[in-house]
């Protein structure tokens, strides 16, 4: 495709300008990668597939009716990715100036006039290449958004954007009609993983960075984001898993994570968020497993079917370190080298595996569907196990052990009523004492005499301890984050 032809598509999407677009929420089967089946050659009527989608994107109809009311008008304001040099998706910031009159809450969320959303041009045109392309990405991202939005796993409280409908843009060229394929979501204000991150050679691993970093906001100013604090990057770390083995229920499946494509972002609606939220791009790469090959083909492998179990799997079981190696620069280092203290991470924050005590009910164990992992599986899993309760009992054990450990009771009392005891474990509210009393003085007073997770390396880092709202598996918990009785009552 000619540098001209891509201009003058881009051209329709310059600031200021109005698109009508019509509704497509019934998309065709996503193709493209090894796991969908591949497209026909031919359309029903005998024409070349690639012809078809090129004039109509995603299994368009061109014949169907649609009420004028039913469509949505929106104003682009910028272009947020892309340009000529970008031969892929073209993203804009978009308004919303007049929303459908008819209630979309079936297939997307609803549109408000006046709303900022993300506005992503699929075309053939910019894309520079065949149109099987551009409509492989447009099937699969709206496949994939579909099924979270269905499955009620998008929006703030998640880290999918909130899904608006997948549309086309009806284009006049050489004298006749084509149809571009539009998505529309949630436009999240925040930076990438990687953004936030500074190459380190020796390490050569990406680490987060000492200065905050600037994230531009609709209204055109700016706000400071930054993950230097511990605590903050593991809480983030908490939602990505927790959410991620919902997914797998759901029967969505990512291959990787790969740090320029999750964001980042601290606002919703120009509020500040009290904690940094995460948010998967290029959704494209979330695959449909119903979608999929294999559920028509017999011998299906099982290791693909999450969505069976009564429950969401548990984190520990399919997020070893390895899994998250792409985010390896985020987390606490003395994990790298003993990952038991990953895996203790783990039942601190989501339950031992298998034990119905408080919310690790929420999740299936492989023992649910034993016949997923073959011996040797079974063996490694249950050494990671042992192990990581052998950490979490130690921690435990440590904490019974210094003086003054024990904790006030989850529910308040009037200081009339207070015991002695809780009032002398709380502290004073301004000292630092009640603190102190959990903290050793050095990583050596620990039993786990290599451990550095009981060392302060940031300020914040005792501030604000994750799993706000969750009652701790153990006490030792707030001993892992280096928080104590204050820090405690402060999450509750």
């Amino acid at each position: 495709m000619s540098k001209a032809a891509k201009r003058a598509a881009l051209q329709r999407f310059s600031d200021n300008k109005i698109l009508d677009l019509i509704p497509h929420p019934n998309l065709g089967r996503p193709h493209g990668t090894n796991d969908y089946s591949p497209l026909p050659e031919e359309d029903s009527d005998g024409n070349s597939i690639e012809e078809t989608i090129a004039k109509y994107p995603g299994g368009f109809d061109p014949e169907q009716h649609t009420d004028n009311r039913e469509h949505a008008r929106v104003q682009i304001l910028k272009q947020v990715y892309g340009g000529l040099g970008e031969s892929n998706v073209q993203c804009f910031l978009g308004k919303i100036l007049v929303e459908p009159a008819n209630d979309t809450t079936a297939v997307h969320a609803r549109l408000e006039e006046g709303s900022h959303v993300l506005v992503k041009v699929i075309d053939h045109v910019l894309f520079e290449s065949d149109a099987l392309l551009a409509d492989s990405q447009f099937t699969r991202e709206g496949a994939a958004l579909n099924h979270f939005y269905k499955n009620k796993l998008t929006g703030p409280d998640h880290i999918i954007p909130e899904f608006f409908g997948t549309w086309v843009l009806k284009v006049e060229e050489r004298r006749s009609v084509r149809c571009v394929g539009i998505v529309l979501t949630e436009f999240v204000q925040g930076v990438s993983i990687r953004a936030l991150s500074t190459f380190d050679k020796e390490s050569e691993m990406f680490l987060p960075k000492e200065n905050p970093v600037s994230v531009p906001k609709v209204d055109g100013g700016t706000i400071s984001l930054t993950m230097k604090a511990k605590t903050t990057r593991l809480r983030f770390l908490k939602q990505l898993l927790g959410e991620s083995v919902k997914h797998l229920k759901a029967g969505i499946e990512r291959d990787s994570w790969c740090i320029h494509r999750i964001l980042v972002t601290n606002l919703e609606k120009g509020t500040v968020l009290r904690h940094p939220r995460p948010v998967l791009l290029h959704l494209s790469f979330s695959q449909v497993y119903s979608l999929t090959k294999w559920p028509r083909m017999r011998g299906e492998p099982p290791t693909l079917r999450f969505e069976e179990l009564s429950r969401p799997i548990h984190p520990f079981e399919v997020f070893d370190l390895d899994n998250i190696a792409n985010l390896e620069g985020w987390l606490p280092p003395e994990w790298v080298n003993e990952p038991y203290k990953y895996d203790g991470w783990l039942l601190l924050e989501f339950g031992v595996p298998g034990q119905a005590r408080r919310h690790e009910a929420s999740y299936s164990t492989y023992d649910e569907k034993p016949e997923l992992l073959d011996a040797e599986e079974h063996a490694r899993r249950k050494e990671r196990l042992d192990k990581a309760i052998e950490y979490c009992d130690k921690l435990k054990q440590y904490a019974l052990q210094r003086p003054g450990t024990r904790y006030p009771s989850r529910k308040r009392r009037g200081p009339e009523q207070e015991p002695q005891a809780a009032k002398r474990i709380r502290g004073d509210e301004s000292s630092h004492a009640g603190r102190e009393s959990l903290r050793p003085s050095s990583p050596s007073q620990s039993p786990m005499s290599t451990t550095s997770c009981f060392e302060v390396n940031d300020p914040q880092d005792g501030d604000h301890p994750p799993g706000v709202g969750h009652e701790p598996v153990h006490d030792e918990w707030f001993l892992f984050y280096n928080g104590g009785p204050k820090e405690r009552s402060q999450s509750e």
